[in-house]
């Protein structure tokens, strides 16, 4: 791909959680306009729910939804207070040369 194409494409970035197996489980954030259900993990049958999306480069906010629970990602050290007083994950996505 060359250099051209590859700065319109997105990025993907694995999303990862544990939760019960069977549990219904979604990410959201700023990427999705914070809607609840837009993206389901799929579980291993273990527990382990992961999800891989595709993202522009830029700086984004996200949490995981765990039987309707809102959630922060333990696997990721990066927060932010959010506008409601609550917490949020932040990933940033940058463009790496290959």
């Amino acid at each position: 791909m060359s250099a051209a194409a590859k700065k319109h494409s997105g990025l993907k970035r694995k999303f990862t959680v544990q939760a019960a197996p069977g549990s219904e489980v979604y990410l959201a954030g700023c990427f999705t306009g914070w809607r609840e259900k837009e993206i389901p993990l799929k579980d291993d049958g273990n527990g382990n729910f992961e999800v891989e999306v595709e993202l522009e480069p830029g700086v984004y906010q996200y949490k995981f939804i765990v039987n309707g629970n809102w959630t922060l990602d333990l696997d990721n050290s990066d927060i932010t207070v959010n506008g409601m007083g609550t917490l949020n994950n932040v990933l940033k996505v940058e463009e790496t040369e290959n």
